[in-house]
Order: C-alpha cells, then sequence, then structure tokens
C-alpha cells in the first residue's frame, strides 16, 4: 500500500533531490530573480524523479537518463524524448558565482562540480579531489579527472557565458520535436519580417490611409499568420553535446590537464577517457559525441563495485538513519568501514538481480526482523537469552537491570549492530505537512 501510493515518490525523492543539491531557484526574493540565470523550469526534473520512483524506474536507467538522457534514443511511439531531456537538469541545476568576471574559472567550476556530484552521488567517489592533482588516498590520477573533464567540457548547459561580470543565460531546450520547432522559427520570422515593412509604411505615411491596397494586404498576411502560428512549446533546461559558446573549449574536444587545478596553466592534452582504475587500461575510446553516454553506462554497469552498493547504503540510512557506510558520498579509502560488509555486498547483489528495482530493495529491508524491531531493546535481549543456555531468570547478573542482557545500549550504544530500532527525530518536511494538514492548508 505504502509502495504503490503517489506519496511515496514525493517522499523519497527529497532523499535523492537533496543528494544532488536541487533547488527550484537560486534567490529566494521573486522580484530579485534574473530570469535568464534562475533555473526556473528546475520543477520539471523535481516532478520526474518523482515519477520516475513511483513508476520504479529500473535505477540503472535513473542514472543514464540523468547523465546522458538527451542521447538515448527516442523512444518508440514517440515524436522526441521529453523524459530525457527533463532529466539532464541533473547537470544543470547546480549553485555557481551567475556575474563572475573570470568566465572560463566559472565554466571549469561548473565543469567540476557535474564531476563531483556525480563522483559521490552514484559511486561515493571524490573524483573532485583529482582537479589539481592526483588523489592523495583513492586510486584517481589527475589525467582520470580531466579525461572526465574532456566530457563535460564538450557539453554545454549554458546558451550564453554573458559579459565580464554579466550573468550568464541558461540553455533552454523545447519540450517538442524538431520539425515543430523549426517550423514555428519560420512562422515567428515571417510574421517578425511583416511587422517590419508595417511599420516602414508608418514611418513613411504618418496617416496611411485605411483602404491602402498594400497596407490591407500585409495586415491580412499578418493575421493569418498570428492564427496559423503555433504555441511556444514549454522548456527545459536541459544539456546538450557541444562545448560552451565563446569559451576556452567551444566544441566537443579533449582538454589538456589544468596545471594545479587553473585553466590559466595548460598542460598535455588528455584523451576523454573513464577512470583507469576501475574502466581498464584497454578501454575504447570515445570518438563519437562528447562521451556521456559512455560515462552514464559505465557507473550504471552491474559490474561497476560501487553503484549498487552505494545506493543501498543511502535506502538503508533512509530507513534506518544511518548507513552501513556513514560516510555516504564516501567509499574510499577515508570511509567509515561497512558495519556489515557482507549484508552490504548481498543486498547490492539482490538488488542488481531485482532489476535495479528500489521499491524490491525497500519491501526486502522492511520485512526484515531487523528492521522489524522495536527500540527498547527487548528484542536484543531475547535473542541474546535465547543464545545463552545457562541464562536462568532467577540467576544472577541477569536479574540485575544494569546487565548487559538487560540493557543492550550500553553494549552498543551507537546501535551499529543494529540489535534494536534506533529511536528517530521527525523530518523537518514531515513537521511541516502535520502542521499544514492540522490546519487546513496542506
Amino acid at each position: 500500500r505504502l509502495l504503490v501510493s503517489p506519496a511515496y515518490g514525493v517522499r523519497w525523492a527529497r532523499h535523492w533531490l537533496d543528494v544532488v543539491r536541487y533547488a527550484d531557484f537560486h534567490d529566494g526574493d521573486p522580484k530579485a530573480r534574473t530570469a535568464s540565470c534562475e533555473p526556473l523550469n528546475a520543477w520539471r526534473y523535481r516532478d520526474w524523479v518523482v515519477a520516475s520512483l513511483n513508476r520504479d524506474l529500473p535505477f540503472d536507467q535513473f542514472i543514464v537518463h540523468q547523465i546522458a538522457g538527451d542521447l538515448l534514443p527516442i523512444p518508440e511511439g514517440q515524436d522526441f524524448h521529453a523524459d530525457g531531456l527533463i532529466a539532464t537538469t541533473f547537470l544543470t541545476n547546480g549553485s555557481w558565482d551567475r556575474g563572475d568576471a573570470d568566465k572560463e574559472k566559472m565554466v571549469s567550476d561548473m565543469v567540476d562540480d557535474q564531476i563531483d556530484t556525480i563522483g559521490k552521488a552514484f559511486m561515493g567517489l571524490t573524483l573532485g579531489c583529482a582537479r589539481c592533482h592526483n588523489h592523495k588516498f583513492d586510486p584517481i590520477a589527475q589525467t582520470d579527472y580531466y579525461g572526465l573533464a574532456g566530457v563535460f567540457y564538450s557539453t554545454h548547459i549554458l546558451k550564453d557565458i554573458g559579459a565580464k561580470g554579466g550573468e550568464y543565460t541558461l540553455n533552454r531546450v523545447p519540450l517538442a520535436p524538431k520539425s515543430y520547432v523549426v517550423k514555428r522559427e519560420a512562422q515567428v520570422r515571417q510574421l517578425d519580417a511583416l511587422k517590419v515593412k508595417l511599420a516602414e509604411i508608418d514611418k513613411k505615411t504618418p496617416k496611411p490611409p485605411a483602404n491602402d491596397p498594400a497596407r490591407l494586404q500585409l495586415m491580412r498576411e499578418r493575421d493569418k499568420l498570428q492564427g496559423e502560428l503555433l504555441p511556444e512549446p514549454p522548456v527545459a533546461e536541459a544539456a546538450q553535446d557541444g562545448g560552451t559558446e565563446k569559451g576556452l573549449f567551444p566544441k566537443i574536444q579533449d582538454v589538456p590537464l589544468h596545471l594545479r587545478g587553473s585553466y590559466t596553466r595548460l598542460g598535455p592534452i588528455v584523451p576523454r577517457h573513464l577512470p583507469t582504475f576501475f574502466a581498464g587500461d584497454l578501454q575504447p575510446p570515445i570518438q563519437k559525441g562528447s562521451g556521456r553516454l559512455e560515462v552514464a553506462r559505465w557507473v550504471a554497469s552491474p559490474a561497476n563495485p560501487l553503484t549498487a552498493r552505494v545506493i543501498v547504503n543511502r535506502i538503508w540510512q533512509g530507513h534506518f538513519g544511518a548507513g552501513l557506510v556513514r560516510t555516504p558520498n564516501n567509499f574510499g579509502m577515508l570511509s567509515e568501514p561497512p558495519s556489515h560488509p557482507a549484508l552490504l555486498d548481498w543486498l547490492a547483489a539482490r538488488f542488481i538481480e531485482d532489476d535495479w528495482s528500489l521499491k524490491k530493495l525497500h519491501r526486502r529491508i522492511m520485512l526484515s526482523s531487523t528492521y522489524q524491531q522495536g527500540s527498547s531493546g527487548a528484542d536484543c535481549e531475547s535473542r541474546m537469552a535465547d543464545s545463552n543456555p545457562r541464562r536462568q531468570w532467577n540467576a544472577s547478573p541477569s536479574d540485575n537491570p544494569r546487565s548487559p542482557i538487560h540493557n543492550p545500549q550500553s553494549i552498543d550504544p551507537d546501535n551499529r549492530w543494529f540489535g534494536r530500532f534506533t529511536a528517530r527525530r521527525l523530518e523537518a518536511e514531515a513537521i511541516r505537512d502535520s502542521m499544514l494538514h492540522v490546519a487546513g492548508r496542506l
């Protein structure tokens, strides 16, 4: 009942949107927002996440859509792939210096944010640490970082980087077939041309006669075109292949290594590639397009040792308040080791076997005896007693309420071994919704 409720997608989308640094807008004051650079259509991505979770879109496809949805084939029976475009708002919905005078640094920061977010959100890898030097702890070289940077420098999310000190303009892609967009653009050009001609007649003759044949003909054509003009299609702040126009890398291309992470000091060109430690030395070169589709399929591969484990850990964290790995964005050498590594691996393997179904993962966790424990520790006490054949209810020290058997919290105060359910605070969103519901304002 809970998994089929529309509220399921809303609740769990909230957790995912926090992971991927989602925001409806940058400026809290509507009057202060600049339309060109505010993500005013980001709500389409939010709604896509909710709908995807509700229909249990396999998580591997969920990943590919967000990194490279615009490059996926158009689904059979559709004129274009709206979901694929909307999903790539994941790459666009970051928060950067909007009026930066140094536009090249701004673009490089956007690329860094995209690489860093993909690494942490999907794989628990701090890829961004290799921007300036080889990663100090994990097997990610600086050349690996710029192999990925070439992929995202070859992707544009900006229509215009803006003047020095001015704000940028986000890329907004029409959610309509290309033929529709081309036809409407032609209609708009024709209409604009007619308006210019009418304006020229008005300038030459301050009060043109109402029955002027030339003027009447132009007005009829204008009115006819306005009646036929196709409606303006909705748009999404989607990513597209191609470099950033007017930027340092304006086309699809490999980029040089940035010495100390600065675009002002460029080293040798690094071919676009996936991190060598994970994808190997014999990976095929990226020769077509930006390479985002190759990145997406590598991240979402069943052979990737991290992706399934990271999302399983996030879902566990959502149910228990803490993950089996308590550093959910970092599974590297500096992460906290998993409390139950075999359990994490087993859940990840079952998750992939279940076609990356999040709903099946929820069900598996919530139907477990571990999840269904009480928070008092009575379940733990019972199991400990059952496992101790010498325990007698009238024997000392088991009658002592301070005995570990009666007080499992003293054995495992942080509940790392899940001997009980950890009491949790209600989340802020639930508190707010409860107050609004009681007041009749939800």
